[in-house]
């Protein structure tokens, strides 16, 4: 894994033009869907109209350009599309994918683990991949307790799109994420299962350890946790850095649909213009931005709070 690429680095990069490009170019290897021909919709209009689009697979596609991940996690595979930005450009990483596979899945075709395993080789992966079927509220704490060590650079949550089930595939893998690497969430303002508020409880409870952005703006959203290069104090629960800042902050992209998600908000506790917590102890700070050429509203804050032990882990998909 290469070092260095961070929270801020990720921020500035991943709504270039040329990381939607990459973006499209690796899905044009791949076969195409009705619900993926209407994603590739939203990314063709960010295109076209030039704004700073960026969903889970740009963000996945930049991630893997830029760390260069060695192992790979992700929790809500169907056809591979998310997976293929990490395999397209680390042919040798080794990726470990969990589903149901259940069919239909939301109305469309969920061809299974052969079909994804086509779909790595037409993007040039040739490393291990791991297919685990089953709910993850059993498949993934089992597999991870088979070894307590095992880190993962990049880790994608996309599963069970429940309360429970989002909450507990988060807390499941929270603490495998290697320093330096990130933890990735979707469908944070999805219609029919929105789960801001389980991202919102998920950054307060691990406020201490990563470092946060979201966008809430493009496609369903996307949620981003960063792990700055740090290590746990033996004993005691806290944080002790080790290389790098903890700290930095980061960014909330609002949804154009602001208005129908202010209750969602509202529910955690966060006023409209939510904050983005850093793990750095600062005197609170609050300063309000507009992001040319889109107009949105950043607000950004560093909060000194204290110490959060994580909760229990469970999983469900």
């Amino acid at each position: 894994m290469t070092t260095g690429f961070d929270l801020d680095q990720f921020l500035s990069e991943v709504g270039l033009p040329d990381n939607l490009e990459n973006t499209l170019a690796v899905q044009a290897r791949l076969q195409t869907d009705e619900a993926i021909a209407s994603w590739l919709e939203s990314l063709q209009h960010g295109r076209t109209t030039g704004s700073r689009y960026w969903d889970l697979c740009c963000s996945l596609n930049l991630i893997s350009r830029r760390l260069r991940p060695l192992r790979y996690l992700e929790i809500g595979v169907r056809r591979g599309k998310s997976m293929a930005q990490i395999a397209a450009h680390n042919p040798d990483c080794e990726i470990f994918g969990f589903d149901l596979w259940i069919t239909p899945y939301a109305g469309v075709e969920n061809p299974g683990p052969e079909f994804v395993r086509q779909e790595m080789r037409a993007v040039g992966y040739a490393g291990p991949l791991q297919m685990i079927s089953g709910p993850s509220q059993q498949t993934v704490p089992k597999f991870l307790d088979e070894d307590r060590s095992m880190a993962f650079d990049v880790i994608t949550v996309d599963g069970d799109h429940s309360d429970q089930g989002g909450w507990a595939d988060l807390q499941a893998v929270a603490p495998h994420v290697r320093p330096g690497g990130f933890l990735l969430f979707d469908d944070l303002v999805n219609p029919h299962h929105n789960l801001h508020p389980i991202w919102m409880r998920f950054r307060a409870s691990y406020r201490r350890l990563f470092q946060f952005a979201e966008n809430l703006q493009d496609h369903w959203g996307t949620g981003i946790a960063y792990l700055p290069t740090m290590v746990a104090a033996a004993g005691t629960g806290g944080v002790t850095q080790r290389t790098g800042s903890a700290g930095g902050g980061g960014r909330t992209l609002m949804p154009r649909r602001a208005r129908d998600f202010e209750s969602s908000l509202k529910h955690c506790g966060q006023s409209q213009g939510v904050a983005i917590h850093s793990a750095q102890q600062a005197t609170t700070t609050a300063e309000t931005h507009t992001a040319a050429p889109s107009q949105l509203r950043f607000r950004l804050q560093r909060t000194g709070l204290p110490n959060l032990r994580p909760r229990a882990r469970n999983s469900l998909r």
